[in-house]
């Protein structure tokens, strides 16, 4: 029997999604190898897969890597995709589109990379994307939270496999329900100009271990790169208001951080974003 199989943001060659999305690899390329044996280990050369954007990113051979991937391959386009599609490549994909529907088990499917509110024929079909990982702390999410006809079907929560309809149903019910159970809770959020960095020959990796091993001690432990669990807010201001005027009287360190933002979420899903360097609510819900 002929299956449709879901699967995006693989991101083969990135070593740093590991840190940024709490990947369970000690490197890029144990994480390769894992990704090729779950896809092949269920998909067939007869079945349908679509991958829904951002297969590759920095990889030295995406060829190799294609060719050992079964099933007809249908590749919706992601906002990395274009850098290591060449004609060669495009060989290897039954279809390739920006966007596509199709109809899986009845349903009809919308197929995207990014996460859209409206859609075609959104009253009754199902929309499938990638694009955000397991990130649920932009202010989109609150919105996604409540759309269960909306569907991610990036690696990060679908155990690293490629998957059914029945099985993005399933493990975005189940990611959903994690969230929900996990709140409240505060986070501190910490980012890094990129091009300052490279102009001044950082390591972004270092920077954040500093960040890391600063705040261990104080009762804010490290959630995920460039984001800290805060157990205790109160407990926490004196810390963060150290942190907050060590950065705006070193120009250095000024000129280097992105952002330094406190971000709440209450027992009802709520978000609220606080620009902590300026002391401004930016976004509440």
């Amino acid at each position: 029997m002929v299956m449709n199989y879901y699967i995006a943001d693989l991101h083969f060659g990135h070593q740093s999604i590991l840190a940024l999305n709490m990947r369970p690899f000690h490197s890029a390329t144990a994480m390769e190898e894992m990704l090729i044996h779950n896809w092949n280990s269920k998909v067939s050369d007869q079945d349908d897969i679509y991958i829904l954007g951002d297969l590759f990113f920095h990889c030295d051979c995406p060829e190799l890597i294609l060719q050992k991937l079964k099933g007809r391959k249908h590749l919706i386009l992601g906002n990395h995709d274009l850098k290591w599609l060449t004609d060669e490549l495009k060989t290897y994909f039954h279809s390739i589109h920006t966007s596509f529907e199709l109809i899986d088990q009845n349903h009809t499917v919308f197929l995207c990379h990014y996460p859209m509110l409206s859609y075609p024929k959104q009253s009754r079909a199902y929309m499938i994307h990638g694009h955000i990982h397991n990130d649920t702390l932009f202010d989109y999410w609150p919105v996604l939270l409540k759309r269960k006809r909306i569907l991610n079907a990036g690696v990060d929560i679908n155990h690293f496999e490629p998957v059914t309809f029945n099985e993005l149903l399933i493990n975005n019910d189940n990611y959903r329900t994690f969230m929900i159970n996990s709140y409240p809770m505060f986070l501190l959020s910490v980012r890094f100009h990129s091009i300052e960095l490279k102009q001044r020959n950082l390591s972004k990796t270092e920077l954040y271990e500093t960040f890391t091993d600063f705040l261990k001690s104080h009762k804010i432990t490290l959630h995920r790169q460039g984001l800290y669990l805060i157990e205790n807010f109160e407990d926490s201001k004196a810390l963060l208001d150290e942190l907050r005027l060590k950065i705006l009287n070193t120009p250095q360190w000024l000129s280097l951080i992105k952002n330094f933002d406190v971000v709440h979420v209450d027992e009802n899903g709520s978000y609220s974003y606080l620009d902590y360097l300026n002391k401004e609510t930016i976004y509440m819900k």
